[in-house]
């Protein structure tokens, strides 16, 4: 077990205390989250998180990923895919603005799957509210199996815990009109740095473009916004995984409701079609993962606290914690 993945279970408990801690008001525009949708398998693709929008010159945000998985199938030995364990990743984010018109985005992250420790609780929470249990009961609880094996390349995949700098991510964003309340234009890069046979990014680049909404309200003083994104993702093509698509559409539906300068309240559903051709439903089916938490003026900045779950079963992370800090740094 590596010890520190207990920490974001901890930043839950901080996350919640930072409600008593005055802080000078933090106003700034309504964001999406910057999660993604993808389980260890899928997480060597460079399918980017959605964009952010600044006001200031600079920020830069930490966030801390905690994911567990537990999905898999058989087509007939022709491939089989199974993924039991957690997830931590780790993610700086640096944001800058150009000019008015222009922002860059440059963000890299750690990577660290282990056994994990919380099999037994999401087991629970799934009886408590009737919730599908993709039959967890009939494996053992707390432990680390990433695995993929087809008919042509054979088994791939870890089952002891690792830790590594994954890929790095480049993007330039585009506001129309040099506003960036208005809609925006995105375009970006993951470069490979990480370890695909350990299930930490890839060796190959991949490429993306994208559109996001501006933050719609149905009048000036409306509390609750609303927001939409989408784009394609050209993914580089991999001999060890099963035959991939040429591109995958991507895509964020967000909402953000204030409830007073300090406080508002968030929700999303991210999405993506397949990226590969499989008869498995963890595979070859369109992605989705819904998010719900906060954001509250803290500390200098932002705190933002989620979490995640697979809303279309068996095509993301059962349950993902998210915490959050942005700061400006002008």
């Amino acid at each position: 077990m590596i010890y520190w993945l207990r920490l974001p279970a901890i930043a839950l408990v901080i996350g919640f205390m930072l409600f008593a801690y005055g802080a000078k008001s933090y106003a700034d525009g309504p964001n999406f989250i910057a999660q993604r949708a993808l389980d260890p398998f899928t997480q060597r693709f460079g399918l980017p998180a959605a964009a952010q929008r600044i006001k200031s010159k600079q920020r830069l945000q930490l966030s801390v990923d905690y994911s567990n998985v537990f999905m898999g199938g058989n087509d007939q030995d022709v491939e089989r895919l199974f993924l039991d364990g957690e997830t931590a990743q780790i993610t700086l984010r640096y944001d800058r603005k150009l000019s008015s018109c222009w922002q860059l985005n440059v963000s890299g992250e750690w990577l660290s799957h282990s056994e994990g420790q919380f099999d037994s609780a999401i087991q629970s929470w799934h009886s408590a509210f009737n919730l599908p249990d993709a039959q967890r009961d009939l494996v053992p609880t707390d432990q680390l199996v990433y695995s993929y094996s087809n008919a042509v390349t054979g088994d791939q995949g870890i089952s002891e815990p690792s830790s590594a700098y994954a890929d790095m991510q480049l993007h330039l964003l585009r506001y129309n009109h040099c506003d960036n309340r208005s809609a925006l234009w995105r375009f970006g890069v993951k470069l490979p740095l990480g370890n695909e046979q350990e299930f930490i990014g890839s060796s190959q680049a991949d490429y993306f473009i994208d559109w996001h909404s501006p933050w719609w309200k149905r009048h000036a003083s409306a509390n609750l916004r609303w927001a939409v994104s989408a784009g394609l993702l050209l993914p580089a093509q991999y001999d060890e995984t099963p035959e991939q698509r040429p591109l995958v559409a991507f895509g964020n539906i967000g909402i953000d409701y204030s409830m007073s300068r300090k406080l508002s309240l968030i929700a999303q559903i991210e999405w993506h079609t397949p990226f590969f051709k499989s008869e498995l439903t963890e595979l070859g089916r369109v992605a989705g993962q819904g998010s719900l938490g906060f954001r509250y003026s803290a500390l200098g900045g932002l705190i933002e606290l989620s979490f995640a779950e697979d809303v279309v079963i068996d095509t993301a992370p059962d349950f993902v914690l998210r915490l959050a800090w942005s700061r400006d740094i002008d």
